[in-house]
């Protein structure tokens, strides 16, 4: 659709096609075709470097997108392919925009239309699907009134459904599987120090541990992401669980913004924090999960929550064992935190009931002697060394341990 057109018949008043509507409704209903629903559009803003507005779709379903730009006035408008927008519940606008609604445009298309406070434009499209829910979150970014004037001329950007990716995994059948998570990733940088992100580090880190694993010819491996793409935090869960992962170790680096502070320190799942520290370290980590659903529990049974309140006991267990033999061998070959190195809080990303899980903040970026460690090929070659060391007694010590519960 050109854009004259799209001005002739789309941005007349939103809410005037109630007809047009109606008739979607019923032709969708006789054709007998089967729509996704749009449940919720939620409007964020201010709290992330370089984007100013954040707007996030809740879907039943992944679907084709469009998005249309126009001005005079400057509007964003989002066309999602085969999906009612039936009772959807929209936010209150934020940021660069003005305005936010929704309604169905076309038979199988509803259209989220944003009135733009000044001239935006859509940066990135990021998708995470959680059980069976598809968030679409799309980072709005400022540019200046000529180029966004240029791209109002311009016909829509088209922006497909995705693929599922396959998880990866390499190494013999027979041999334990350790799933890396390299901590966040695409548009989510994590912390940022001298034009050093997190995201980055953490993702050469996973390689090179992921390759040394593969060497001893003792683990298989496989990562969350093997690229610099966003993964929900609950995806990162569902992803070893899939996988069927022995171990779970989700990399990280830690900053803070506070005194002064450097080397690695290794943290675990539990309910209340070890300390204040842990607790901000937590909450900033999970913070990051910007496309998450809260945790489940609901319509969860009586039984199904003690099975999994057992299950969580013992993997909390074998959890902090490992922790506990990944601190030695960190402070023989990497460097630790002098003080309290083994800490707890409520990571989301430790959560899976079934499946030992360990948190490595690799150092901290905000400290200059950490952050050239964590760029440098001989550091990180002595750190994965000793994490590799770590694995292979906790691998024995746990054998030992479920082999004695099972007596």
């Amino acid at each position: 659709m050109v854009l004259e057109q799209c001005t002739r018949s789309v941005w007349k008043p939103f809410w005037g096609g109630v007809l047009v509507a109606l008739a979607a409704v019923l032709m969708s209903g006789a054709a007998g075709a089967r729509q996704a629903t749009l449940e919720r559009v939620t409007v964020a803003a201010g709290w992330m470097p370089g984007s100013a507005t954040r707007v996030t779709f809740e879907v039943s379903a992944d679907v084709p997108l469009a998005i249309y730009t126009a001005a005079g006035p400057d509007r964003i408008a989002i066309d999602l392919e085969g999906v009612s927008s039936a009772g959807v519940i929209l936010s209150h606008p934020e940021g660069q925009i003005a305005d936010v609604r929704a309604g169905w445009i076309a038979p199988g298309t509803t259209r989220v239309l944003l009135t733009l406070r000044r001239p935006a434009k859509v940066a990135r499209v990021e998708r995470s699907t959680v059980d069976g829910v598809t968030e679409v979150g799309l980072v709005l970014a400022e540019m200046d009134r000529a180029a966004f004037d240029a791209r109002a001329q311009g016909d829509a950007a088209r922006w497909p459904a995705p693929r599922k990716p396959r998880l990866s995994v390499s190494g013999a059948p027979t041999q334990p599987l350790v799933m890396l998570d390299p901590g966040h990733g695409g548009v989510d940088p994590g912390a940022i120090r001298e034009e050093v992100a997190e995201k980055d580090i953490a993702l050469t880190f996973a390689t090179e541990f992921a390759a040394a694993l593969l060497s001893s010819g003792r683990y298989r491996v496989a990562l969350t992401r093997e690229t610099d793409v966003y993964v929900g935090l609950r995806d990162r869960v569902s992803l070893a669980r899939e996988a069927g992962a022995d171990v779970f170790l989700s990399l990280h680096a830690n900053t803070v913004t506070v005194g002064s502070v450097q080397g690695a320190a290794v943290y675990t799942l539990s309910d209340t924090a070890s300390d204040g520290e842990a607790a901000a370290l937590a909450a900033l980590e999970n913070g990051a999960d910007f496309f998450g659903t809260p945790d489940g529990g609901a319509g969860e049974s009586d039984v199904t929550r003690v099975l999994l309140d057992l299950a969580r006991a013992e993997t909390d267990t074998r959890s902090r064992t490992l922790a506990r033999a990944m601190v030695p061998a960190l402070a023989q070959t990497a460097g630790i935190v002098p003080r309290n190195p083994h800490k707890s809080a409520g990571f989301r990303v430790l959560k899976a009931p079934d499946i030992p899980s360990v948190l490595v903040e690799l150092g901290v970026l905000s400290d200059a002697a950490d952050r050239r460690r964590m760029q440098s090929p001989v550091w990180r070659a002595l750190a994965i060394e000793g994490l590799i060391d770590a694995l292979d007694a906790w691998t024995i010590e746990d054998a030992q341990m479920r082999a004695r519960a099972r007596q």
